[in-house]
């Protein structure tokens, strides 16, 4: 049974403990849930679209919605894999510090928005 939508500090304990984040949206850009997810370190799994890989690089494992590769086989290879699991946490966590920490952020806006004045 899927439990609904939980928000604030219950939210917050439910990414932390996850096992796996699925991030199946195809449209959206950079989804903020799949960042959480990689910095709380969390294993996430997500769509193959270029906003996601962008995102989470070699840090994320990914999916397609086709017949050949279906995303209950792909969570069912994951789950089974702990050491796998365990990798992507690991990496997840690494690259959303390196990547989407506020002051890089800024930095990465500064300079776009300095470019585009010249």
């Amino acid at each position: 049974m899927l439990p609904g939508a939980i928000y604030g500090a219950d939210y917050r304990t439910l990414q932390r403990n996850a096992l796996l984040y699925v991030q199946a949206t195809e449209v959206g850009g950079t989804h903020p849930a799949m960042i959480e997810a990689m910095g709380s370190g969390g294993a996430v799994l997500a769509l193959a679209t270029p906003e996601n890989r962008e995102v989470g690089g070699d840090a994320v494992g990914y999916f397609q919605f086709q017949p050949e590769e279906t995303l209950s086989r792909t969570l069912h290879e994951g789950l089974n894999d702990r050491e796998g699991l365990e990798r992507l946490r690991a990496a997840g966590r690494e690259r959303a510090r390196q990547k989407f920490q506020w002051d890089a952020v800024v930095d990465a806006y500064e300079r776009l928005f300095g470019n585009i004045r010249k």
